[in-house]
């Protein structure tokens, strides 16, 4: 489960929870602390690894790698990463929305087409989905949604 919020008066937890077979864990880009559990009721006699060390803004540490690969002529080259976390988003996505089993190799081979038409677009057109008459869009429904 990942969870963000930012809203006034309200638990402030952005991160990441995951549960397996034999516990869980919580970590993530808003987890200074990231810990590890048997089981997953997530308190501190559960615990059995936490982070020891220095926290590191992962943004941070970007900058002063790509800054140091321009002061010294070095390569740096992160478009691997990023297309496998793009990736990554849309087969969550596509699994999200249809409530199928999405492998890798499905998200990578799919042909689907989000907005058709979008080389088409102009300012004066219609957007590519419109609404139907009632004014609503569509809405994945798991189970019924396609997505390959």
């Amino acid at each position: 489960m990942a969870q963000g919020r930012h809203q006034d008066n309200t638990w402030g937890f952005f991160g990441i929870t995951l549960h397996g077979t034999k516990g869980s864990a919580v970590l993530g880009e808003g987890i200074s602390d990231p810990r590890i559990f048997k089981g997953y009721n997530q308190t501190p006699e559960n615990q059995i690894w936490e982070h020891q060390g220095e926290y590191n803004n992962q943004y941070r540490t970007e900058q002063a790698l790509f800054f140091d690969a321009i002061r010294n002529n070095k390569k740096y080259n992160e478009t691997d990463h990023c297309t496998k976390a793009t990736i990554t988003g849309i087969l969550g996505r596509m699994a999200a929305e249809s409530g199928q089993r999405i492998t890798w190799d499905d998200a990578m081979n799919s042909d689907m087409e989000l907005a058709p038409g979008l080389d088409n677009l102009q300012w004066d057109g219609d957007a590519p989905v419109m609404p139907d008459a009632d004014g609503n869009y569509p809405i994945a429904m798991p189970g019924i949604t396609k997505v390959l």
